[in-house]
């Protein structure tokens, strides 16, 4: 992959805004929590900065009103006016309506709610218009894969792809010319990007660097047969990769005697692209076409250099 290629699948500077805003928000929503626990135990349970003066002052007043209170008790008294005058309640009033300014900035600014589908708090729900758009783009996309493996499989391409390898003389040679072929159709086509690798199966135990539930799938996708996707638990983490493997036992060394039999592993991965049982099903066939592809070209070489030997022999 070349470097604008992968500078376009990977983060770009709308990504880290998007990452900083919900960075942002989380870090002031936590602020708010902390800060309305600390000065909650922290307040007393009433306030006591009333002087001993005006106390005493204030003494005969409540005396007299006492009586009334205690006859005719309302609303106000008895719930208004005593949290009016809780430290405690004041401090929870005032860490709520910190949190709704923070949510109406975050209605206000709604750089994290590119990645949410749909948002709803209360009787606020907030969806996008452009989901279906996206689900039947989709859609005609796995449509369109089928096509392709389909377009593969027939005698005019193959003869186009054994014209072009002519110089190949590895299967890991022909593999890796069909899957910059497919890399380029995903992205001139669907607007897909995504890196591959073709690592032997040693080498992907040992020294590939993936993450490990991407290695501890190898057996799977072995005896799954087709490629395996492993895709982000959420899109929206963009800083991690999705992923695909599919392995393929290939012979090599067509021309010679001595047998060398290798299990290939097939990489994908990308940032964006979102791998399902259509790429793998792609992949499969690809490997296996490239492998039939492979064996035919070295095979007529054989014939040829039979058919070349004999003449000599002839014109001696």
């Amino acid at each position: 992959m070349s470097g604008k290629e992968k500078a376009y699948d990977s983060p770009t500077r709308k990504d880290w805004i998007r990452t900083f805003y919900t960075f942002a928000y989380i870090s002031l929503l936590i602020l708010i929590i902390v800060s309305g626990i600390i000065r909650y135990f922290q307040a007393p349970a009433s306030y006591v900065e009333e002087s001993k003066q005006e106390q005493s002052s204030k003494s005969d007043e409540k005396a007299k009103d006492s009586s009334a209170i205690e006859k005719d008790p309302t609303a106000t008294s008895l719930v208004l006016k005593p949290l009016a005058e809780s430290p405690k309640a004041k401090i929870i009033f005032e860490h709520v309506g910190y949190f709704l300014i923070l949510l109406f900035i975050f209605i206000l600014i709604p750089i994290p709610l590119l990645s949410v589908k749909r948002f709803k708090f209360m009787t606020l729900e907030v969806e996008r218009e452009s989901q279906a758009i996206e689900v039947a783009k989709n859609l005609t996309i796995q449509q369109d894969k089928f096509g392709l493996l389909s377009y593969w499989l027939k005698e005019d391409f193959k003869s186009l792809i054994l014209e072009v390898e002519r110089d190949n003389t590895s299967y890991k040679d022909f593999l890796e010319e069909m899957l910059f072929y497919m890399r380029d159709h995903y992205k001139n086509n669907w607007d897909s990007h995504f890196e591959f690798d073709i690592v032997t199966e040693t080498k992907f135990k040992k020294n590939y660097s993936v993450p490990k539930l991407v290695k501890k799938s190898l057996p799977t996708a072995k005896v799954k047969g087709i490629g395996l996707p492993i895709n982000k638990e959420n899109d929206r983490y963009i800083h991690f990769k999705n992923f695909m493997i599919h392995t393929i036992h290939a012979e090599e060394n067509l021309l010679t005697e001595e047998e060398c039999f290798i299990t290939y592993v097939i990489v994908l991965k990308s940032y964006r692209t979102i791998f399902d049982e259509y790429d793998g099903h792609l992949v499969s066939g690809l490997a296996s076409l490239t492998y039939e592809l492979y064996r035919r070209y070295h095979t007529s070489l054989a014939i040829q250099e039979e058919e070349d030997v004999e003449s000599e022999e002839e014109i001696k």
